[in-house]
């Protein structure tokens, strides 16, 4: 096997340097980790009608490098071609490969997890935590002070005290932000740390794909060899009998061994009329704490910041008014911001109470006759960017089709009530994962990139003014 392999980059040799340049390019997209972890020690076969394979050194690596890295290594080793043809990728296991001389070894991936955050099984990896959500960006004020000290308290010594931690409260009020400022915290102090925040959403379509796939026992290892639990709306799975008995063996699995567990849903256990009374019980025996509607100088706290974060300066008359109009949402609160904005891009306005009444509107008109569908969200995106829908559903990764399906998705997640998975549905059965990722991916871009970012709010901004929908 060695032997033939060697042949055929030796019949090749210009692979080796195209190789290199794809790597460069790979690392921008999916950082240094991965690429030190998996990719240093693998190394390019052969190239031959447009199939490029590539040798790992053993199956764990195989499977990795073509489930996460495989359509991005694709995308760039196809640049590398004088036509810039599409490329599809094989990897390979040659036993015999040597790592890089020119670095020392590093341990062979079997030995380290997978970059950041993810401490199972491809398919029943949980959701990579959000940069934006953590202790030093949350607000704190009167309404969420003691799920903000209980959540802080949990990440300094997780399993030993508020074990299970229980936060509630109505949508949008930062109970997500805390489960995720926890997971963040904790892999700071141990970046090794195996950290699984899920929704409840999820764990249910990981249950259903097991049953299909006859992948029961993957699916209990990859939950239940975790060390931090965080699961948010717990709620959903309040009506599904299966899914609820699989839930409280993970749990109770995860409890009994001292790790730690925090769960959220919109309401208190007592109110899950629908879950089993065995894990009400075991969530009303640990640490409940409620999240309520913020008052209105924690909301002008949260405008302020917000602004910051998307380098703009805001009259305090303008926050107060914003603030005074929207009590119970912050995530509505943000979302009128980001209005606002993008009213004053698009008619080039001065940012006044004026014109933070007209963003106002555009809310109330909004609640009035529904939320966005997702339709009109991709009639929108195709048009703005000059893209077909069938090129928008389909699994073409040029980079205007690229950024037309992320805005897709942030249009879609920022102002309707799909969920990720019906988003993924509605863009050609993208997975819920590969819609966070776009979102995560297009916030990034926009926070690095303000015409970026005053372009995708101009077109949030004409869709909501648009004429109303049924």
């Amino acid at each position: 096997m060695e032997n033939q392999l060697r042949l055929q980059i030796d019949e090749g040799d210009w692979i080796r340097p195209a190789w290199e340049r794809a790597l460069q390019r790979a690392e921008r997209r999916l950082g240094r980790e991965a690429i030190q972890t998996w990719l240093r020690d693998a190394h390019p076969v052969s190239f031959k009608e447009g199939v490029l394979v590539i040798a790992a050194p053993n199956g764990t690596a195989r499977d990795w490098i073509e489930k996460k890295y495989g359509r991005a290594l694709a995308e760039v080793f196809g640049e590398e071609q004088p036509a810039a043809q599409p490329v599809a990728v094989r990897v390979v296991v040659d036993a015999q490969a040597k790592p890089r001389r020119d670095r020392p070894r590093r341990p062979e991936p079997e030995s380290e997890p997978p970059p950041r955050r993810i401490p199972a099984s491809g398919l029943f990896a949980p959701i990579p935590l959000n940069d934006k959500y953590t202790f030093e960006n949350f607000v704190v004020g009167h309404s969420n002070r003691f799920a903000h000290a209980a959540a802080m308290a949990v990440s300094e010594r997780p399993g030993r005290h508020y074990n299970p931690l229980f936060i509630y409260g109505g949508v949008g009020l930062g109970k997500t932000h805390l489960l995720q400022a926890i997971g963040h915290r904790l892999l700071e102090a141990n970046p090794r740390a195996r950290v699984a925040y899920i929704s409840g959403e999820m764990f249910t379509a990981h249950f259903i794909t097991s049953l299909r796939e006859s992948r029961e026992e993957e699916f209990r290892r990859a939950y239940r060899s975790v060390e931090i639990w965080l699961v948010d709306d717990i709620q959903f799975i309040a009506d599904k009998t299966s899914t609820k008995q699989e839930f409280f063996h993970t749990f109770n699995e995860l409890y009994l061994t001292n790790r730690q567990v925090v769960l959220a849903a919109d309401r208190p256990p007592k109110e899950l009329r629908l879950m089993e009374d065995r894990l009400r019980s075991r969530l009303e025996a640990g640490l409940m704490a409620e999240i309520g509607p913020p008052d209105l100088e924690t909301r002008v706290a949260i405008l302020e910041r917000r602004a910051r974060a998307e380098r703009v300066e805001v009259p305090t008359d303008v926050l107060l008014h914003l603030a005074a109009a929207i009590e119970s949402n912050v995530r509505v609160l943000e979302a009128t911001l980001i209005r606002l904005l993008a009213l004053a891009s698009l008619s080039r306005a001065p940012v006044d109470v004026a014109l933070a009444e007209r963003a106002l509107q555009a809310f109330r008109v909004t609640a009035a006759r529904g939320p966005l569908t997702a339709e009109e969200v991709r009639r929108a995106v195709c048009e703005h960017f000059s893209v077909s829908e069938s090129d928008l559903l389909s699994d073409r990764r040029d980079k205007r089709t690229s950024r037309a399906r992320q805005v897709a998705m942030y249009l879609l997640r920022a102002h309707s009530q799909c969920s990720l998975v019906e988003i993924g549905a509605s863009l050609g059965g993208k997975s819920h994962s590969t819609v966070l990722y776009g979102c995560q991916a297009l916030e990034k871009a926009m926070r690095d990139d303000p015409a970026l970012a005053a372009e995708v709010r101009r077109l949030g901004a004409r869709l909501l003014e648009g004429p109303a929908h049924s």
